[in-house]
């Protein structure tokens, strides 16, 4: 007759499977509830943690995901407002700062969507022809240019056109 699982006969089970389920480590847990961590790993191995442990802290995870996404939301668009309210203006500064926080907020969407990698890499191509080399520029009026100018010199910017 084999042995039954020490941790599920523990009088603490319910919190330890809760605190694994929550990604505690097994040494932490195994130390807080002075249970040996290879037990831990035999009982969460064998599939001793109760569903319904498993389901309401996933449940919990999903609605924290779904709290972070609703708020990045707003501030994006927050942030794309206040970025056509600067364009309507002419504000071209105030316009840019809120470019960056749009792609800020883009960026962590993204993220928690799964729908960029945290670990993607970018490749970067140099191009070494010796003359001058002039950045591509959007679709900027006249106007646009010119503020974006007076921007920089106000900033004192290198600008190396």
């Amino acid at each position: 007759m084999s042995q039954k699982c020490s941790i599920c006969t523990h009088p603490n089970a319910a919190e330890i499977n809760r605190a694994l389920v929550k990604g505690v480590s097994c040494r932490d847990v195994a130390l807080q509830y002075n249970v040996g961590h290879m037990s831990l790993h035999r009982h969460q191995k064998a599939g001793h943690i109760p569903a319904a442990i498993a389901k309401t802290e996933e449940a919990k995870q999903i609605a924290q995901g779904e709290d972070l996404l609703k708020w990045t939301k707003g501030i994006l668009g927050k942030a794309i407002s206040y970025m056509n309210q600067a364009e309507a203006a002419g504000d071209l500064r105030t316009a840019i700062s809120a470019v960056r926080e749009a792609r800020g907020c883009v960026e962590l969407l993204g993220k928690v969507t799964g729908e960029l990698s945290t670990n993607a890499q970018t490749a970067i191509q140099v191009n070494t022809t010796v003359g001058t080399v002039k950045p591509p520029v959007m679709d900027l009026s006249p106007e646009a240019l010119k503020e974006i100018g007076d921007i920089l010199a106000r900033e004192k910017v290198k600008t190396y056109v």
